[in-house]
């Protein structure tokens, strides 16, 4: 997806109504007595009012692989050195 195409729509000011309703019915035998009803219902009405006036182009974000690549490159120059120093500590103590 081409999100900074899409971002074009958003440019400049604007409005963006959003609505929302919600409805739920329940009903309870009620030993007795019959039944018992629950309807509750809901209604959202929203505006959100915008000004964009920056640049559409992103800046430069880092992928997450190039941190987990430099820490596994200095886990792996850390480990190849601790591996050189034992081999050298115990080749000096053999002899």
């Amino acid at each position: 997806m081409d999100w900074v195409s899409s971002l074009g729509e958003f440019a400049g000011g604007g409005v963006i109504p959003l609505s929302m309703y919600a409805d739920n019915g329940t009903i309870w035998n009620v030993s007795g007595a019959g039944t018992e009803t629950q309807h509750p219902q809901a209604d959202f009405t929203m505006k959100v009012i915008y000004d964009y006036s920056g640049t559409l182009a992103p800046d430069a974000v880092p992928e997450p692989s190039a941190g987990i690549l430099l820490g596994m490159g200095g886990l792996i120059c850390w480990a190849w050195r601790r591996k050189a120093v034992k081999q050298k500590l115990y080749s000096s103590v053999a002899q």
